[in-house]
């Protein structure tokens, strides 16, 4: 099965983080560019409507795997080991968040 979704670019702003923040940061990228796939992945699966149950599966494998496992549990270790973090970290991983909702 092919697909061909047009994926919208992410506006990237510049911050500077540690390591650990920066691949955190960067993890937030490949999620938000999965997240702006589900509009042209609802179309196709409206126009291939026998050819949907792998690839909603794959997805919803991707949710599960990449974002709940492996992402958020290296966020709960970053955030374990923060020590009285700055009110500026704190506002900008507050917002990157919200900004993934």
């Amino acid at each position: 099965m092919k697909w061909s979704i047009s994926v919208p670019t992410p506006s990237v702003r510049e911050v500077r983080f540690s390591l650990p923040m920066r691949k955190l940061a960067d993890e937030h990228v490949t999620i938000k560019r999965f997240i702006a796939l589900i509009p042209g992945i609802v179309q196709q699966l409206n126009e291939k409507k026998g050819e949907t149950k792998e690839f909603v599966s794959e997805c919803v494998d991707f949710i599960r795997s990449y974002a709940d496992r492996y992402h958020h549990s290296k966020e709960e270790d970053v955030w374990m080991n923060l020590e009285a973090p700055s009110e500026n970290t704190m506002s900008l991983l507050k917002n990157s968040n919200q900004n993934l909702i």
